[in-house]
């Protein structure tokens, strides 16, 4: 268990230099801190000090000023060192970040108006990505859960009839089984919503967005029925797609039946979140999994933007 406590929260709107030092800073998922140079689409969006690594690393003899920080965020009692990448915090009651990069080299001694100043970043500094945002202020607990350690997932049924209580849906609870059992996901949601374009698009924000989910995979709505817009309702909230999921689906499925041809369903990402549409039929669901599953680790890891070596990974089998 990793336990600690923000001590400072720092921005600067320029790019260099020394942050500030404030009462607040908002995260903003996919982001990073808002109004501060440094953050973006990267995976270096949220810079992470402790305590700890000030102590053991500063120069001995040389007084920290006041306002000699370059890190958004300064902890005590987190030795981020021993912190895998990859590994989630939260902070506060609302915001969770993933640690994407430790610093490998310290940094150079800054120099304001021509004089030598100490850089509190050193090269145990971490970078990280805003997987939850929300405002953060100093005095916040810093705690590693077990619910965020593991990859996030929900399941959503869209169906009229299910959600109406006039059918039983069997898809959603085999797709959940098979996310727990064969890839070990914390399910944060399985629900049963009725073939609506605004209610799927409000599910799948709030599933990407507020509940930090890796994966989101709905069942269902994927046909030719006017009433079967779980595509596009997909799409209208992506960032970008990912074709190829939704065509290996189909060409799987061909071999099962050619009915497989007529299914609309898409793959596409928001923020660091995949959203794969599959179909209704239990039995369709089970088969397009089994398609996606050699794939599905490899994605979500990609995904979270920590850098990886794809061409080392293929060379490694």
């Amino acid at each position: 268990m990793i336990k600690g406590t923000v001590v400072t929260v720092c921005r600067r709107e320029k790019r260099g230099g020394f942050k500030d030092p404030v009462d607040e800073i908002f995260l903003r998922r996919g982001h990073g801190v808002e109004n501060d140079g440094h953050a973006g689409n990267h995976h270096r969006q949220v810079s992470l000090l402790d305590w700890m690594d000030i102590d053991r690393h500063h120069k001995p003899g040389v007084t920290l000023e006041p306002d000699a920080w370059v890190g958004n965020i300064i902890t005590r009692g987190i030795d981020y060192a021993s912190v895998q990448d990859g590994r989630r915090l939260c902070f506060g009651d609302s915001c969770v970040l993933q640690i994407t990069q430790h610093c490998k080299h310290a940094q150079p001694d800054f120099k304001i108006d021509g004089k030598p100043r100490e850089c509190l970043m050193p090269s145990c500094g971490v970078f990280a990505r805003v997987v939850r945002g929300g405002p953060l202020k100093k005095g916040a607990h810093v705690f590693s859960s077990e619910e965020f350690d593991r990859p996030r997932a929900a399941v959503v049924t869209v169906s009229d009839r299910s959600s109406a209580g006039d059918r039983q849906d069997e898809s959603g609870p085999l797709l959940r089984k098979m996310l727990a059992d064969d890839f070990d996901f914390f399910i944060a949601a399985e629900c049963t919503i009725p073939d609506d374009y605004e209610t799927i698009r409000e599910k799948l924000v709030e599933l990407s967005d507020s509940m930090a989910c890796d994966l989101v995979i709905t069942s269902g709505g994927t046909g030719l029925s006017l009433r079967d817009v779980t595509p596009e309702a997909t799409l209208s909230i992506m960032h970008r797609e990912v074709p190829g999921i939704a065509e290996l689906i189909r060409i799987r499925g061909i071999e099962h039946t050619q009915k497989a041809v007529l299914s609309r369903g898409v793959c596409v990402q928001r923020g660091q979140t995949l959203i794969i549409n599959m179909s209704g039929s239990p039995k369709a669901a089970g088969e397009q999994f089994e398609a996606v599953r050699p794939v599905l680790a490899h994605a979500l890891k990609m995904s979270t933007g920590i850098p990886a070596d794809c061409a080392k990974e293929r060379s490694d089998g």
